[in-house]
């Protein structure tokens, strides 16, 4: 499973004198830990009411239960898309397996990228088939090495044309050119080829993976490596908490056109931050502005900090929330990202090309501390981050149609989002990315991303123990000790 954004960033901002090997050891070993840690058990069960928040064993849905109907005719039927789920979350992690298929269910070729074999990392895209091959997936791994990492974070900042959809994360490219590379590449397809449906599955970065297969297998555009897609059925897609892609949504053959399958993530109502927390955090961009001499930017945010402060800009409001949505992707999006540089300095990782004193550093991670501890309670959430991790940078979901779920578990309870068309569904969800962000904070470093893991997701009787090792959803934000800032 993915582990929280520090193992993203990680290589990211590495000094030239660290080495992936030694990066991955320090995850490892747990020796790098969140700036502020803190217990906040008692903020959970103020926040959401209840006790501590903990994986329970789900009940097998009544007849009357309808888990996954969000009111859209997706054109699966909720039992595959369990199917697909599990298939999904065996394939995630390399370390994690199915304790047995699901029925009928049997595993052919294993497409397996070994560029980075050397470290030990290795990425698959395994085919399973459903007898007679009447269905086919391909199932895609997640993020389970620092390479995974690095690719998908210095990807946002590196665009690439793919199959001609133009500005899809650079990592995703590269990803796609391994398995394109592999031994394997060539039989995988022309198995898939002799299936009578085809479906591209995964969970988390797994679904980014799916999502561009796809839309390469499908799209009518012409590009010098089409052959290498074969002569497929045109495939359909069904992802879990999957991030978004491309600055520009994918799509199912011409342009504008919708994906046959679902989009699943795990969501729950965000509660309105404070007007002072926003102006909180756009101050301390604000702070960064400052020190990174981005003068039109820094006075930018200053006009909107004034327009907040003196009510000309109304909060809380449809225009306020449309104005920060704009803003949070600017900030991410400019010549300096700024999400990423401020995880950075939060983290005391090498910043290339920017110039920070130790002063200036200290500076913006004691401005940071003090307004995650002051917000604790309002930015603690019960949705998956993963699937908007990359929005703040611009980046748009594929036009496939999305069915929202609540979190399995004791918090699990509040309504989900509505589903939405595929048209309507590029840039869902759209929590407010500073919660999103600062909200990270307070999960230890080391853990997965809060509301993340596939059990948190599939109402599925014993889903944990479906895995080996067991999987289970794990607790949002603690036990996480933490000293005041």
């Amino acid at each position: 499973m993915p582990r929280f954004l520090l193992r993203l960033a990680l290589v990211v901002f590495v000094g030239a004198n660290d080495d992936v090997e030694m990066i991955q050891t320090k995850i490892d070993n747990g020796t790098e830990r969140s700036v502020v840690q803190r217990v906040v058990d008692e903020v959970m069960q103020e926040s959401f009411g209840g006790d501590t928040l903990t994986n329970t064993t789900k009940t097998t849905p009544s007849s009357d239960d309808e888990p996954n109907d969000v009111g859209l005719d997706v054109g699966l039927d909720d039992d595959l898309i369990a199917v697909f789920g599990l298939l999904a979350a065996g394939m995630s992690d390399h370390s994690t397996h199915l304790k047995e298929l699901p029925a009928g269910w049997s595993a052919g070729t294993a497409i397996v990228d070994i560029s980075n074999a050397s470290l030990k990392m290795l990425d698959t895209a395994q085919i399973y088939k459903f007898r007679n091959d009447t269905k086919c997936a391909i199932v895609f791994s997640a993020t389970d090495d620092a390479i995974d990492a690095m690719q998908q974070m210095m990807g946002t900042q590196s665009p690439q044309n793919v199959c001609g959809f133009p500005d899809v994360n650079g990592g995703y490219a590269q990803e796609l050119t391994g398995y394109m590379q592999a031994s394997e590449w060539k039989s995988g397809i022309e198995e898939l080829s002799a299936c009578g449906e085809v479906y591209a599955v995964g969970h988390s970065m797994g679904g980014a993976m799916a999502s561009l297969f796809a839309a390469c297998a499908n799209t009518n555009a012409e590009f010098s490596y089409k052959a290498a897609f074969g002569s497929l059925p045109e495939v359909s897609l069904v992802t879990f908490g999957a991030p978004s892609v491309a600055k520009t949504a994918l799509y199912n053959g011409e342009e504008g056109s919708c994906f046959k399958g679902v989009r699943q993530y795990v969501s729950s109502p965000s509660k309105s931050l404070p007007k002072e927390f926003q102006i909180g955090y756009l101050k301390i961009f604000q702070m960064l502005c400052q020190v990174a001499g981005q003068t039109e930017m820094k006075q930018s945010l200053g006009g909107l900090i004034a327009m907040l402060e003196d009510g000309t800009l109304p909060y809380p409001s449809e225009k306020a929330r449309q104005t920060l949505l704009q803003t949070n992707i600017k900030i991410g999006s400019g010549a300096v990202p700024g999400w990423l540089v401020i995880f950075a300095i939060m983290s005391d990782l090498n910043l290339p090309g920017l110039k920070v004193t130790d002063e200036q550093k200290t500076q913006i991670k004691t401005t940071v501390g003090k307004l995650v501890y002051a917000y604790a309670k309002p930015i603690a959430y019960l949705y998956d981050p993963v699937p908007q991790l990359f929005t703040g940078f611009g980046y748009k979901h594929p036009l496939l149609a999305t069915a929202p779920q609540k979190r399995t578990g004791s918090f699990g309870q509040a309504d989900p989002a509505a589903g939405a068309e595929c048209t309507a569904a590029t840039s869902l969800p759209e929590y407010d990315y500073a919660q999103l962000f600062f909200g990270l904070f307070l999960k230890n470093s080391l853990a997965a991303f809060p509301n993340h893991g596939i059990c948190c997701l599939l109402d599925i009787e014993n889903c944990e123990d479906k895995f080996k090792p067991s999987v289970s959803c794990p607790d949002s934000w603690g036990p996480m000790p933490t000293p005041k800032p």
